[in-house]
């Protein structure tokens, strides 16, 4: 049995038959071609991709990411590997959990700066009003803290995943946001400190 279609040629539109050999080696050119991986859109790491491009200073000046630049070895090939393999990439994401979560992804530093924020927003505001340090504030309800940062993790790692880039607003830029975060983490280790020898974050008011 054979199957005519018509082909365009600078000539007058001809029908054109197919042999069964011709039909089946047709099918199986087009299901190879639907079965070959999709790689990511740009082929970069996370952090190139998403978070280089909106630093305006901080630590890069917007250039791609060079791990020397943060005291650790090259990217591990593998990473870049994982991203570019449907098969390896978190819930159909373009990139990684690995290449994320490590320590020049694009997550950790803009979560951890949110987060110090928070807690420093948090432990001085329930210092104040309870009275409680931050290691009683602790004691009294960890769940609800621990639900609280867990919560604000997964809304800073959704857009990545998504390969959505930051993009503040006219009040809060995406510089302005880490070096907020920087900030608010030296702010909250000191914060830990102080109340580890003198009882009290909030001690100089007592």
């Amino acid at each position: 049995m054979q199957t005519c279609s018509l082909l365009s040629t600078s000539r007058p539109l001809v029908p054109a038959c197919l042999g069964p050999r011709q039909q089946a080696s047709k099918s199986a050119r087009s299901v190879l071609r639907a079965a070959e991986p999709k790689e990511t859109s740009s082929g970069q790491d996370s952090y190139s991709r998403l978070e280089a491009p909106v630093r305006g200073g901080i630590p890069d000046q917007g250039k791609p990411v060079d791990d020397r630049n943060w005291g650790q070895e090259k990217l591990n090939p593998e990473l870049k590997a994982e991203s570019s393999d449907p098969n390896k990439r978190f819930m159909g994401s373009d990139f990684s959990a690995s290449d994320t979560m490590r320590f020049a992804g694009a997550i950790p530093e803009v979560a951890n700066s949110r987060l110090a924020m928070l807690g420093v927003v948090l432990a001085l505001g329930a210092e104040v009003t309870t009275g409680k340090n931050v290691f009683q504030q602790i004691d009294a309800a960890p769940i609800p803290i621990f639900l609280t940062f867990f919560v604000f993790t997964i809304a800073t790692a959704v857009p990545v995943f998504r390969a959505q880039p930051r993009t503040g607003n006219g009040f809060f830029s995406p510089d302005a946001e880490l070096i907020n975060g920087r900030i608010a983490m030296v702010g909250f280790a000191g914060l830990v400190i102080s109340t580890f020898y003198k009882g009290s974050a909030l001690w100089f008011l007592r």
